[in-house]
């Protein structure tokens, strides 16, 4: 320890870093996948936090945790509080527990049925030659809006039955499809470039 240590120590500052951390693998492409994980961690914390436990102070409140990453060159922060400490001013957005098991299916849905590479492709040939007269190095980025409706709405006429035999409405998954679909037309436009 540091001479500087001591004297902080001394008047009761102390280094967070010297505290216990934890680790959490977040898909920011899908973060909801990792909302159940995040309450069950806030939620065990709330009970007893490490750095009360640290100065012998047992089932005392802790805050909540901050989220640290590095995101292009940046660091980034988020911070997840338990009900006990979400309250007050500002705005307060509470996690709600996510069905895993219903977001697989609905991904699964949009990768295997919605989503597939021909149906993809067709809605690009579609828009490049009713937009463009078959000329595909001609489209940019401001065709995108219309592929992506062709899409969703090619995906509603062809494979509503399917969606209601596995119970979904084409709103809960016109998000996902919109997300592969956008990367589909981006790597398209790279390709063609």
């Amino acid at each position: 320890m540091t001479e500087l240590e001591k004297r902080l120590e001394e008047n009761d500052i102390h280094f967070i870093m010297k505290f216990p951390t934890v680790q959490i693998e977040i898909d920011f492409n899908e973060p909801q996948m990792s909302q159940n994980k995040m309450i069950e961690m806030v939620e065990t914390l709330e009970k007893n936090s490490p750095v009360g436990q640290a100065f012998g102070i047992e089932n005392n409140i802790g805050e909540g945790y901050v989220f640290t990453f590095v995101y292009n060159s940046e660091i980034m922060r988020f911070k997840v509080k338990g009900e006990a400490h979400a309250k007050g001013s500002g705005k307060i957005k509470t996690l709600k527990p996510v069905d895993e098991a219903l977001e697989n299916a609905k991904r699964t849905f949009v990768n295997e049925i919605a989503c597939t590479e021909s149906r993809l492709q067709q809605m690009w040939t579609e828009i490049v030659h009713s937009v463009h007269n078959g000329d595909e190095s001609l489209m940019e980025m401001r065709n995108m809006g219309d592929f992506l409706r062709l899409v969703v709405n090619d995906v509603i006429k062809e494979e509503s039955d399917k969606m209601m035999e596995q119970g979904f409405e084409p709103k809960t998954l016109n998000g996902k499809i919109s997300e592969v679909a956008r990367n589909f037309f981006k790597s398209k436009l790279v390709e063609v470039a």
